[in-house]
């Protein structure tokens, strides 16, 4: 593990609807951290080493394992270098974004009106964001300064000296952690994945232990769309609160999940953060908190550890068999209007953004047009 991680702070756990506390707004960080896996210094030693063939985040794998729940269009980019791949999210990807009531009967659309109109899409994608990175700050207790992070294994000393080599730009926000974690991605433990974790927070147990955590926070815009009040209902009948939350946004619940679990965290803390007023989309209340072990929330959104590794090991077994160069690209792309995943082979220099400017490769299908269903 590198980086540093802060304690999380007991005071938003009193949050209850009777006793709500404020979402305290900060200031967004202009360019939040992003390290391709391409650039990161520890994957490249770890490739190089021959530690594992697959290279990803939990970002990026979460999306794929969460694909048969997920309703918009995503992207993950795959790089074959060598006998190595590399799959990434592209910096700026909606995949970043708290999509909001993706699926809902009736899920936000934008309109001709889409910058103006409090619950379009776009508008409601960038609160949930928001409101995200502010519940995360306000779980951690600041007072404290953060405790640095040992990469952990015989290895750790190594992949320490490769993180400090990152490129200078690329400084990790205080209160940041990443864990490099390695998985047996087929049965004959010939393919393994290597995996950059991010952790949120850490507290001390009750038997003395560290405990590492994910924190997220789901939000309430309109009771009258959603179809739940979370001020009548939270305090008294949160299974039926979460059952909804389930009901509409069951991708994005899936995802953290699953990189609560491949991050291998102790526990997934779950803020509530509703408007002050289904017209307000600037005030914020916590109207509680809820701490799940992952594991267990999992078994309670049906979620299938086993389904997801057999969706993983499915796509990087049919990303091994596309017709490749030593050095080029695909996109897995899901299509907008169908529940399938479409595999393409792109220029080797698409999305380098550096180098291209404003220059975008264009998109080809690869050699046997294939689709993953």
């Amino acid at each position: 593990m590198v980086g540093s991680l802060f304690m999380t702070s007991a005071d938003i756990d009193k949050a209850t609807v009777k006793a709500q506390i404020p979402l305290r707004k900060l200031q967004r960080e202009a360019r939040p951290f992003y390290l391709s896996v391409m650039d990161d210094p520890v994957m490249k030693k770890m490739a190089d080493e021959g530690k594992a063939q697959v290279f990803t985040t939990d970002v990026a794998l979460a999306v794929i394992m969460a694909a048969p729940r997920s309703v918009a269009s995503w992207d993950i980019v795959v790089q074959r270098s060598g006998a190595a791949l590399f799959l990434d999210v592209r910096e700026g990807s909606s995949v970043f974004d708290n999509i909001v009531n993706e699926t809902a009967q009736e899920a936000p659309e934008d309109d001709k009106d889409a910058g103006s109109n409090m619950n379009s899409m776009t508008q409601l994608n960038m609160e949930a964001s928001y409101i995200n990175y502010c519940y995360t700050q306000q779980c951690i207790d600041k007072n404290e300064a953060p405790e640095a992070m040992q990469q952990e294994g015989k290895n750790g000393k190594g992949l320490l000296d490769a993180w400090r080599n990152r490129p200078k730009d690329q400084e990790v926000p205080h209160g940041k952690a990443f864990r490099y974690r390695r998985f047996e991605v087929d049965d004959d433990n010939e393919v393994h994945m290597v995996v950059r974790c991010e952790v949120d927070a850490a507290f001390e147990g009750k038997d003395g232990k560290k405990a590492f955590v994910t924190i997220k926070a789901l939000n309430e815009f309109d009771p009258a769309v959603s179809g739940v009040n979370w001020r009548q209902k939270l305090d008294s009948q949160r299974a039926a609160v979460l059952a909804n939350e389930l009901k509409n946004n069951r991708n994005k619940l899936a995802r953290w999940t699953c990189q609560a679990i491949i991050a291998g965290v102790d526990y997934l803390k779950m803020g509530y953060v509703s408007r002050a007023h289904a017209k307000d989309n600037v005030r914020h209340f916590v109207l509680g908190t809820q701490l799940m072990r992952p594991a267990d929330f999992a078994n309670q959104i049906e979620l299938k550890t086993e389904n997801m590794w057999g969706i993983a090991k499915a796509v990087v077994q049919k990303l091994f068999t596309l017709q490749t160069d030593n050095e080029c690209k695909f996109l897995l792309l899901k299509d907008p209007n169908h529940p399938k995943v479409n595999v393409y082979k792109v220029p080797a220099d698409s999305f380098d953004y550096e180098e291209q400017e404003e220059e975008t490769g264009e998109v080809m299908d690869d050699d046997d047009d294939s689709d993953l269903e």
